[in-house]
């Protein structure tokens, strides 16, 4: 079950606008039980204490500005802003897919491009006798089922497309034309958030699928440290998208027509 917990006057039952906030707007916002000044960023050491192989991709991205590896230099390209900084690295071969490290170490940033974020937390049982934010009197049940999840996040994404407007988005919405304009859609993504610790060691005992388990660190906007892992949140996210290119929202509220959201 998906439960938003809330203050009373923010309950959407009780006649309340629905608040969708954007990444950015959590790293500042003034409760101390929600705040968190790296929401949308994940910032974590990667390290290779010993030797093993890994993707000539991987460690262009990894350890990009410092060294190529492979013919080809291909890397990584993420939406957002991707930093890492070479710490350590020691090689023992480099072939035309894969490089044999002996031992390296880098530290890695990112943070994800603003969009707007709804968040909820999975629970079981009585909502009422699960609540982790203190401040919190209220609560109202988002999604019973899976199919429940995926049509409030439909519903939601439809009410932000009707009702953004182009002053949310950055300066560069400037550069797009009335046509373009017109082919703006919003992408839902909703999932469980994951609690990841900020060092992770590969070694010849850790699974070998590298994509997997770089992306779910790089999954940037659903990753938060386990130091919020009691909220057990379920997170909506929503990319306001043109012909491909994501648009960067500003720093800021959106608050939702109930109307809008529970028309039929």
């Amino acid at each position: 079950m998906i439960v938003k917990y809330c203050k009373s006057e923010h309950n959407i039952l009780r006649g309340s606008k629905l608040l969708i906030g954007s990444i950015q707007k959590y790293q500042d916002i003034e409760d101390d039980g929600l705040v968190d000044s790296g929401e949308g960023t994940y910032s974590f050491v990667v390290d290779f204490p010993e030797p093993i192989e890994i993707p000539n991709k991987w460690a262009n991205t990894l350890f990009s500005g410092a060294l190529s590896f492979g013919s080809s230099r291909e890397r990584f390209h993420f939406p957002g802003r991707f930093s890492s900084t070479v710490k350590d690295v020691f090689i023992d071969r480099v072939g035309e897919s894969f490089t044999r490290l002996k031992h390296a170490r880098a530290e890695v940033s990112y943070q994800a491009l603003n969009a707007l974020i709804f968040c909820a937390s999975e629970v079981e049982g009585d909502p009422s006798a699960s609540n982790p934010f203190a401040d919190y009197d209220d609560f109202w049940v988002v999604a019973r089922t899976e199919e429940e999840t995926q049509k409030i996040g439909i519903r939601i994404a439809e009410a932000i497309l009707k009702q953004i407007k182009v002053s949310s988005f950055v300066a560069h919405i400037n550069s797009l034309t009335l046509k373009e304009l017109q082919d703006v859609t919003v992408n839902l993504k909703h999932g469980r958030v994951q609690y990841l610790d900020r060092r992770f060691s590969f070694t010849s005992r850790t699974p070998q699928d590298f994509d997997s388990l770089m992306g779910r660190y790089l999954f940037v906007p659903f990753s938060k440290p386990p130091t919020y892992c009691n909220e057990k949140e379920y997170r909506f996210l929503f990319e306001v998208t043109c012909r491909g290119r994501i648009l960067e929202v500003k720093k800021e509220d959106l608050f939702l027509d109930l109307n809008l959201l529970t028309a039929p």
